[in-house]
């Protein structure tokens, strides 16, 4: 499962003091900080790396969510997930100056195959408008304004494996240019019985364990959160990626069909081509932990193969002391 590489050029690499405020993991494993610690720490097999997003109703009402489409209620239950874990309230000033920059590699292959299929069995004429209104791949990150009422600018990036990179980049940009104060960052992916179907034609040539997840990021230039986002880099080759990762202690891989040549932690979540959210994720929590418990880590990174001798690779650094405190 590879993309066609980017042509050789000058690597984009942006540098700024922004930290990781809060994170709102949504997936198979569970929903929150807690649930993804916890899958770390003891492991997690799921039959199905399917994801329930049964939180959602404590954010949004039954009647408002019933047409909501998969990826819409996992980025919505994460981004109210990172915002409480940033212990950070919605009011006209947040509002205001927050953007959101939602990530999705693939859109929504379950609402965009499911207007099709309503076209096949019934005709132009009977074509689902809700399913259709559920694969523009913009509904997600607006129904997330809509129901936090941001009012910030709204930019979703659909770039098959390199997405999770632009989005970080995107967010970066925005913060360092002072366009918003904050970025609500949010990297989704669902699944489809289409996709599941491909993969399964692969055979046992393919490692790809199919899955879907959202991971929602609170980004900002503050004191306090969990690290520091050093450099990220959307399309290094192996042996450049290699070369980085010796400065960090530890690597976080988001290795889609290639799992069995990175440590990964895919088996808890499933693959997914946002897979490298969640290993973003684990790095901080990482690092946290590090902090709190006097460990060695200082400096972690989080990666994805995203191509043919292609990686996107994110540095994250531990706070300083007097940086800590929120």
């Amino acid at each position: 499962m590879t993309d066609k590489p980017l042509e050789p050029n000058a690597h984009i690499t942006v540098e700024a003091d922004i930290k990781i405020r809060g994170i709102g993991p949504v997936l198979s494993c569970g929903e929150g900080v807690d649930a993804l610690k916890e899958a770390l720490a003891h492991g997690f097999v799921s039959e199905t790396n399917r994801v329930s997003s049964k939180g959602l109703e404590a954010y949004v009402a039954p009647k408002l969510s019933r047409r909501m489409d998969q990826p819409t209620r996992m980025a919505i239950l994460a981004s109210y997930l990172a915002l409480n874990d940033a212990g950070m309230t919605v009011d006209d000033a947040f509002k205001n100056e927050t953007g959101i920059v939602y990530g999705s590699a693939l859109g929504a292959q379950g609402s965009t195959f499911a207007y099709l299929d309503s076209i096949i069995d019934g005709g132009d004429h009977c074509a689902s408008s809700i399913s259709f209104t559920n694969s523009v791949h913009s509904i997600a990150p607006s129904q997330v304004a809509l129901n936090l009422g941001i009012r910030g600018p709204i930019r979703t990036i659909t770039a098959f494996g390199y997405t999770a990179g632009a989005a970080m980049l995107t967010a970066s940009n925005w913060i360092r240019n002072k366009t918003v104060k904050r970025v609500l960052l949010i990297l989704c992916e669902d699944s489809s019985n289409v996709f599941d179907y491909s993969i399964a034609k692969m055979g046992g040539s393919c490692s790809y364990i199919c899955g879907e997840g959202c991971t929602a990021f609170i980004l900002e230039r503050s004191p306090g959160g969990y690290c520091r986002i050093g450099r990220t880099e959307p399309c290094l080759t192996a042996a450049e990626a290699l070369e980085r990762s010796t400065a960090c202690d530890k690597l976080f891989c988001a290795s889609l069909g290639e799992s069995g040549r990175f440590d990964s932690y895919n088996p808890v979540y499933g693959s997914f081509y946002n897979g490298m959210g969640v290993e973003l994720a684990a790095a901080a929590l990482a690092l946290r932990h590090s902090f709190e418990n006097q460990g060695s880590l200082k400096k972690t990174a989080a990666a994805a193969v995203i191509g043919p001798d292609r990686i996107t690779f994110t540095e994250l650094e531990i706070l300083k002391p007097e940086n800590i405190k929120e």
